[in-house]
């Protein structure tokens, strides 16, 4: 399936991505333990709501483009420039909306005043994080990811030594939310220097608002955009629900194991990340590949994540108190749970990316919705419940039928059907 060059250049990307965000990671990581202390969990659970309230809107920035933009630039490398521009013209319209429509919903709930400036200030980050995804297409196709890794890791120390500061002189919620999004604003510039440094490419302003707009990547673009948002909307809906449900500090309780486990849903994405150029130059080139191969990477990724998902489930109450401290102990029922989540999550990899190397993504639709709707359902009865820990239960429970049948299940049917394996 793979040669020893594609193996290497896989590699290569994975541990660039890997150990370029280590940094990232290890600095994201304190810094989520050095702010949670200071603001406490109440606190810390308003920071949350703001981040995962506006992330619900996500979709509207329409990020499949991003996936359609690497596919096409992929095919013909020549139009690249051109393709980003024409994209990148639309994708700034539609983040535009995005931001209009996070403030406006944001007015139809229960949230206090503060709490609605704090969500209309974050929303921007959709427009300015949307702006720095297309341009980091240019890394993907030049399968450079470390510059992915450099980027992100420069707008994270802006924003932390900036916040931090802030926090440290008992700065509240206000100044993470400013910080943060002058962060993503810079972070525009940061990749447009780097672009034209690296690899001489310059983009015009002015191009970006003269396009013929493309109906076919529209329509691909619609349905990464709603597979990722469907899939988004998963993982913050339980914080969403449960700042409507309870208690700021139930919120904080929830979100701080959902923090702990963060590096682990990144070696998942960085991986993937990885993996999608070379499995699209191996479905151009041999069209079919044997199932066997996909399921000995799954198996790659089981050896590999099991064993860290059974460690941080038996001390996750140890871990909580010499992170987090022992007013966050209620977190540690928590962490045991949603530390299993992660090896279901990205053991069927290979099976997700061939589907979308294969333009099977629309067939995801419909399993992806099913599973949004009963983490939903399940919410609303757990929760009123078993309180935050409702939220937890309804997450098991979905991710355990859903990435058994659907991920491995159903994927498989869908590439054996279609010819792409056997």
């Amino acid at each position: 399936m793979f040669d020893t060059k594609k193996i290497k250049i896989i590699v290569n990307n994975i541990i660039y991505l890997v150990s370029g965000n280590i940094a990232s990671l290890i600095l994201g990581f304190l810094f989520n333990i050095y702010i949670a202390k200071n603001l406490g969990a109440s606190e810390y659970g308003v920071f949350s709501t703001v981040e995962a309230f506006v992330a619900l809107f996500g979709f509207l920035v329409f990020e499949g483009y991003q996936k359609v933009a690497i596919r096409e630039c992929c095919k013909n490398t020549e139009k690249l420039v051109n393709i980003i521009e024409s994209i990148l013209g639309i994708k700034i319209v539609l983040s535009l909306l995005g931001v209009f429509c996070t403030i406006i919903a944001s007015l139809f709930f229960n949230y206090t005043q503060t709490l609605i400036i704090y969500i209309s200030v974050f929303s921007f980050n959709l427009l300015f994080g949307s702006i720095s995804s297309m341009l980091q297409v240019v890394y993907h196709v030049n399968s450079k990811m470390k510059y992915i890794a450099y980027t992100d890791l420069i707008r994270k120390l802006i924003y932390i030594l900036s916040a931090g500061t802030c926090v440290w002189f008992k700065g509240g919620v206000k100044y993470l939310i400013i910080f943060f999004t002058i962060s993503t604003f810079l972070d525009i510039f940061i990749n447009l220097y780097v672009i034209k440094k690296v690899f001489s490419i310059s983009f015009s302003v002015k191009n970006l608002f003269v396009y013929k707009f493309n109906i076919i990547f529209f329509k691909e673009a619609f349905v990464f955009s709603l597979l990722g948002f469907i899939g988004y909307f998963h993982r913050t809906i339980d914080i969403t629900m449960l700042s409507w449900m309870v208690l700021s500090e139930g919120v904080g309780f929830y979100s701080a194991a959902s923090r702990l486990i963060m590096p682990l849903h990144l070696l998942g994405r960085v991986t993937k990340v990885a993996l999608f150029p070379q499995f699209m130059e191996i479905f151009k080139t041999q069209k079919t590949i044997k199932a066997s191969h996909l399921f000995k990477i799954s198996g790659l990724i089981a050896i590999c994540m099991i064993p860290i998902a059974l460690f941080i489930s038996i001390f996750s109450e140890q871990i909580i108190f010499y992170t987090f401290g022992e007013d966050f102990l209620g977190s540690a029922e928590v962490l045991k749970y949603l530390s299993w989540m992660i090896p279901f999550g990205i053991l069927a990899l290979p099976f997700s990316v061939s589907m979308t190397a294969n333009h099977h993504e629309k067939k995801m639709i419909m399993p992806n919705i099913l599973r949004s709707a009963s983490n939903v359902i399940l919410n609303f009865i757990l929760i009123k419940k078993y309180g935050y820990m409702g939220a937890v239960y309804s997450t098991v429970i979905t991710y355990f039928w859903y990435h058994i049948i659907i991920n491995f299940g159903y994927q498989y049917y869908v590439l054996k059907k279609a010819g792409n394996i056997v």
